[in-house]
């Protein structure tokens, strides 16, 4: 036995904090659970920004008619289709998605990446990211 195992941690960052904060979109239960998930889903901030997130004014400067909600669906499609039959906590996917840089019209290819694991608690959560993010 060490000297560290009954010490209590000074500060834990929780998955929850993250949300709060804003570094962590929290999926709709209802939207995840029709993807095909039965744990929640959440999405780091900048591959949200990047894959999912769009407003009228991005459809408008783009001419791309599109939704954050069929974007965000076609993140959890691909997820599920790469991740079907795989028996591993980490899954890298691609998802071809329109830039939000207010002038592309034809999607690009975008790699994505998704880590099972504890949440809070532990129950698993899964959580998307880019490649290069922990």
């Amino acid at each position: 036995m060490s000297d560290f195992d009954n010490m209590e941690p000074v500060y834990h960052y929780t998955r929850q904090n993250m949300i709060d904060d804003g570094f962590l979109v929290e999926v709709p239960a209802d939207l995840a659970h029709e993807a095909g998930f039965r744990v929640p889903v959440g999405i780091l901030i900048e591959p949200w920004e990047d894959c999912v997130a769009w407003t009228d004014k991005d459809s408008e400067q783009q001419q791309v008619f599109q939704d954050q909600t069929g974007r965000l669906w076609d993140v959890l499609n691909m997820l599920r289709f790469y991740a079907t039959g795989r028996h591993s906590d980490t899954v890298l996917f691609t998802v071809a998605r329109i830039p939000r840089d207010g002038r592309s019209t034809r999607p690009k290819d975008v790699q994505l990446k998704s880590v099972i694991g504890p949440g809070d608690d532990p129950k698993p959560v899964i959580t998307i990211m880019f490649p290069n993010q922990d």
